[in-house]
């Protein structure tokens, strides 16, 4: 509606605050279930809802008639907010015609294409820096209007213009992780093999078309092998901020749902949730067409081996032994994963300049989003192996492969000291036909419930991670710690709360109200076990994704260590001391 810029933050506000603007307030509805109600308000002419394609395979009826226990059930994750530490926003300056932009992002090259378009430029008179970046975890893949907005102002005012959002501002307009209402119906046989799932999801991206269910019953259909499946899912239309990629979009929702329910099927049948797993392990994707094989599958050695570590057995039968001897329950849980992509792909160009004194340039569009790209990148350049003619490159010497004693530094490279600098451009090949590159994950828990309070603590946690090659260990615990900190809050302290009554704001847009897990809540000892499975075929350095992966199963198993120590099997998210008391209540009253 209006823009200012001015020499100073102060100045800006001022004549914010001086702008009047008049709006007309129209019926509002911010509650995905409310809105699919007939007499609900409509946000768009045609309904509130879109139907999304349903997914089949096999025959679900058959499926359940085949097996001896069939379970239903209905869960609910609540909406995430993004709030990553450092604010979104951008520095723009023009030169002439000539446009640059310093942009705390992920996707430089998607800002550059937006802004583009959006001004009319061609591509070649923009130009986008990202630096190192202060977390985004999906929310800054995309040019904000904040970015179009600095250029425009300065290109009025003549002068370089800095626009970054405060943190109120990122609740409202930096996108989330949209809350599901979940239904599944499963079937197993006693032997532990699955028969069916029929699985059903409304969620919500917003006003408008923005993913609200994508993905969510992609571990349905893929995750284990089962010859049965249905999915539906349903994108609901509400008065409020648009989704946006949050860590593994849509998979820790279908988590939550999935691997509670698997948990369940196992104490039907009386079997190990770890064993139920290990019958159901898949070596192809079921969802994808023509079912194309992994081309690595660590699921199983996530679970034989992070049990192993975890010391599994012992644990449940410690947690048994602890209950009926006071209000501090332990109870321990565990749960599978799976991340749908994690393979990367073409197109990837990187421009490496060696210099005559054996240093090195090396240039690429990948974003350093946190996660230790350009450190790895760097191990790369120098530290890699790769064999072309009987020659190897080992740290600032050149080695035959077949004589090791034949060496020269590469300072000494004749042809280097005559051209000063030589430069290599590499490119990325295309990803192997008929494969798949997904990694997979297994953790496990340890939680202590008060059954008086209901205050949950996490005890300790372990996750077995298969993300192919691991390129740093430090980096690579660095991902898994901060992936299982992000699975806590989803499961116990995240939730957007929408006034639905009165004015259909948001409530919960500031760090105080909106609960993000601290170190207080995080568990005392988390262990990273990598399941290091060199993946040949995935790209040239056999490395699979971890960053996304590792948030996915974390919420599912804290509720399945819950219920391990309390009986008490939580749905809906937050596990939060008020709805676990209250449940807990209803527990004793039944009893």
């Amino acid at each position: 509606m209006a823009a200012v810029a001015a020499e100073t933050p102060y100045q800006a506000w001022d004549a914010v605050r001086a702008i009047r603007v008049d709006y007309e307030v129209l019926p509002f509805v911010v509650d995905e279930r409310r809105s699919m109600e007939a007499n609900a308000p409509q946000i768009h002419e045609g309904g509130n809802r879109v139907k999304r394609e349903p997914y089949e395979r096999g025959n679900v009826q058959r499926g359940f008639a085949e097996a001896d226990v069939v379970l239903e059930q209905s869960y609910r994750s609540e909406c995430e907010l993004h709030t990553p530490m450092e604010l979104h926003g951008c520095v723009a300056r023009w030169d002439g015609d000539r446009l640059t932009i310093w942009e705390s992002t992920q996707g430089v090259y998607r800002v550059q294409e937006r802004v583009a378009s959006v001004l009319g430029m061609p591509l070649a008179k923009v130009r986008v820096i990202g630096h190192y970046m202060g977390g985004a975890f999906g929310s800054k893949l995309q040019a904000g209007k904040y970015t179009v907005i600095a250029a425009l102002l300065a290109r009025k005012a003549g002068q370089p213009v800095k626009l970054f959002l405060t943190r109120e501002e990122t609740y409202l307009a930096a996108g989330n992780r949209p809350p599901s209402n979940m239904r599944l119906k499963a079937g197993v046989k006693k032997d532990g093999t699955l028969t069916a799932f029929d699985f059903s999801c409304t969620g919500t991206g917003g006003a408008y078309p923005a993913g609200g269910v994508a993905l969510v019953d992609w571990l349905v259909r893929d995750l284990y092998t089962c010859p049965n499946v249905r999915t539906e899912c349903t994108d609901v239309y509400i008065n409020a901020g648009p989704a946006r990629p949050f860590r593994a979009p849509g998979h820790p929702q279908g988590s939550w749902a999935l691997e509670q329910m698997l948990d369940a099927l196992a104490e039907a049948i009386g079997m190990d949730p770890v064993d139920l797993r290990l019958k159901n392990i898949p070596t192809q994707s079921q969802a994808r067409a023509g079912n194309p094989r992994y081309t690595t599958t660590g699921l199983r050695q996530c679970l034989e081996e992070g049990a192993r570590a975890f010391g599994w057995e012992e644990a449940r039968r410690r947690s048994a032994e602890s209950r009926g001897r006071g209000h501090l329950v332990r109870g321990v849980g565990m749960a599978g994963g799976l991340w749908f992509a994690g393979g990367g792909g073409p197109p990837s160009t990187v421009i490496i300049r060696l210099f005559a004194d054996g240093s090195v340039n090396l240039n690429m569009g990948a974003s350093e989003i946190g996660t230790g790209t350009k450190t790895v990148m760097a191990m790369v350049a120098e530290d890699l192996r790769l064999d072309s003619r009987d020659l190897l490159f080992e740290g600032g010497t050149v080695v035959s492969a077949r004589d090791p004693s034949k060496r020269i530094k590469v300072t000494e490279v004749s042809a280097l000291k005559k051209r000063g600098v030589i430069v290599g451009v590499g490119y990325r090949g295309p990803n192997p036909e008929n494969r798949v590159v997904n990694p997979f994950a297994a953790q496990f828990c340890e939680v202590e419930v008060n059954t008086r309070t209901g205050e949950v603590k996490l005890i300790r946690f372990l996750g077995a991670h298969d993300s192919g090659r691991v390129m740093n260990r430090l980096t690579y615990e660095s991902q898994v710690i901060g992936g299982i900190t992000m699975g806590i809050g989803f499961a116990m302290t995240e939730v957007r709360v929408l006034d639905r009554s009165q004015t259909g704001k948001l409530v919960s847009k500031n760090w105080h109200d909106y609960k993000l897990p601290t170190a207080l809540d995080a568990p005392g000892e988390v262990v990273s076990l990598p399941i290091e499975i060199d993946d040949v075929e995935a790209n040239s350095v056999g490395a699979k994704g971890l960053g996304e992966p590792v948030t996915i199963p974390t919420g599912a198993a804290i509720a399945n260590a819950v219920y391990d120590a309390t009986g008490v099997r939580v749905t809906e998210t937050p596990i939060n001391p008020m709805q676990l008391s209250r449940l807990l209540a209803g527990k004793r009253k039944e009893g």
